[in-house]
């Protein structure tokens, strides 16, 4: 389709105002010579005369018509090019220009204005009301670019337009009874004009506003539905536009989410230090991208080995920074102080005198030492850990109470330790573990997780860790992962 009228239309219109002519010609031509007959005293009774006004009048009325049918098509024709715009472009800006541009090229109109809902309000049936309007685009008969402290328009008729959801057309409003009282359209001298409410979805999204101020007449309730149809086409265009951005922020937004998993990931110990007499394994899987629970394993001083596991309070990517800057905070923490309690307390000062957010942390920490089976540990309001006795098969908590970390500037927390066999392990893990829900909102609880570890404590940590993270999968069903899940096991080996 092109911007020029149908040829077909062209050449009928080119032959009607030529036969018209010659209608007019003939007409000129038989008068004369009735007058030349009446003077020699003859007379025509027939009414040819009238037949031919007759048929100049017929040929008038079928050039009018065609104007009309022509002025239709055009006015398809740029319809139907701004529809292929709309779906074939995601250039907003030139949808919209395009849009106003044949409004106001098809109208007459002087200015026009599309103007949508924005924010969360263009998708509720809550009633629109002028404040809740943005000037998307607005263009003059110039097909100049209007800027918003340019633009003015009827605020009455727009306001009228919105809460009647009708269209409002004027062909003289300074004479309209409706606003002919109405500042703004006495102040700008309007005369003629149009808001058409635009509906997308059965919901009023904005209007199309178009006037002049010098032409009255210039518009009529047979613009409507042509109106209506290059604003929605322009609604359209703007929500294709918007979701298209919503996806792009989406995909970038994923893309960063993925850098930070990798990132995350990078924190924990992808391999365990080799420590005489202890083997090590873990499982790890946040209950979205990224998470707040870790562990780390660590030389703290010579033959002494830290193991820490935490969970902030919370989960994606608040906690997820904050469990980088904690694991820092408790490693230097940890080099500095050989009592796990102290290595507690020192970390609690710095992250309560660095954290800005309202978040807070459980963390365990265990001192252990190459080649003996003593643990010596610190409870920060953290999961209390089970020890698993080789000997018997006996699963225990080790129990020891403390305040969470991060929401005291000074805390005092108590010390312990645990002498563990030759084959004896140490299960810790966050609440991840124990809290799990199934689709009947029940938890996965310490009970269940102590008969694992009494059927399995004796196996291959690595396959402890698989079978404890299947058993947790086979109770939760199809439920949603509710939180961070994570566990650590070290196992005594002997001197």
């Amino acid at each position: 389709m092109t911007d020029q009228p149908d040829t077909t239309a062209t050449e009928l219109q080119a032959t009607l105002a030529q036969a018209i002519q010659r209608a007019r010609s003939l007409e000129r031509t038989i008068l004369q010579l009735k007058e030349s007959l009446a003077r020699k005293g003859m007379e025509i009774t027939t009414d040819v005369q009238g037949a031919v006004q007759h048929l100049t009048w017929s040929l008038s009325y079928a050039q009018r018509q065609g104007e009309a049918i022509s002025q239709r098509l055009d006015q398809l024709q740029n319809l139907i090019r701004t529809s292929a715009l709309v779906t074939s472009s995601l250039e907003l800006e030139q949808v919209l220009e395009e849009v106003l541009d044949s409004v106001c090229r098809l109208t007459g109109a002087e200015r026009a204005y599309l103007m949508l809902r924005e924010g969360r309000a263009r998708d509720t049936h809550v009633p629109t009301d002028l404040n809740s309007l943005r000037i998307q685009a607005a263009r003059n008969w110039g097909h100049e670019g209007i800027t918003d402290a340019e633009a003015q328009f009827s605020r009455t008729v727009v306001q009228d337009a919105l809460s009647k959801a009708v269209p409002i057309v004027t062909t003289n409003a300074q004479a309209d009874e409706r606003f002919k009282d109405q500042a703004s359209v006495v102040a700008q001298g309007l005369r003629s004009v149009v808001c058409i409410p635009l509906i997308v979805r059965r919901i009023v999204v904005g209007v199309l506003y178009a006037d002049n101020r010098i032409q009255s007449g210039l518009f009529s309730p047979s613009n409507v539905p042509l109106l209506e149809a290059f604003g929605t086409q322009a609604a359209v265009a703007i929500e294709r536009a918007r979701l298209h951005m919503e996806e792009l922020q989406r995909q970038r937004y994923e893309e960063e989410l993925a850098l930070a998993q990798r990132i995350q990931l990078s924190l924990l110990p992808s391999n365990f230090p080799e420590v005489p007499g202890w083997s090590f394994a873990a499982t790890y899987r946040p209950a979205r991208v990224v998470g707040g629970d870790f562990y780390d394993i660590f030389g703290v001083r010579q033959q002494k080995y830290g193991l820490v596991i935490s969970d902030v309070a919370g989960k994606g990517v608040p906690a997820a920074l904050f469990m980088a800057t904690s694991r820092t905070t408790i490693r230097s923490a940890a080099l500095s102080h050989p009592d796990p309690a102290d290595t507690l307390v020192e970390a609690n000062r710095l992250i309560y005198a660095d954290t800005r957010a309202d978040l807070f942390l459980s963390s365990f920490y265990a001192v252990l030492g190459a080649g003996g089976g003593q643990v010596r540990f610190s409870n920060a309001g953290h999961n209390d850990p089970l020890w698993f006795h080789a000997e018997t098969g006996a699963v225990e908590p080790v129990r020891l109470r403390g305040i969470v970390l991060g929401v005291l500037p000074d805390i005092a927390l108590a010390q312990s330790a645990v002498e563990l066999a030759p084959g004896d392990m140490l299960l810790f893990y966050t609440d991840g573990v124990t809290e799990a829900m199934n689709e009947a909102d029940e938890e996965f609880g310490e009970e269940r997780l102590m008969q694992v570890l009494q059927r399995y404590g004796d196996a291959d940590l690595i396959d402890l860790m698989r079978r404890l993270d299947a058993a947790v999968r086979d109770f939760v069903g199809d439920a949603a992962q509710s939180d961070d899940f994570t566990a650590v096991a070290a196992r005594y080996t002997g001197a």
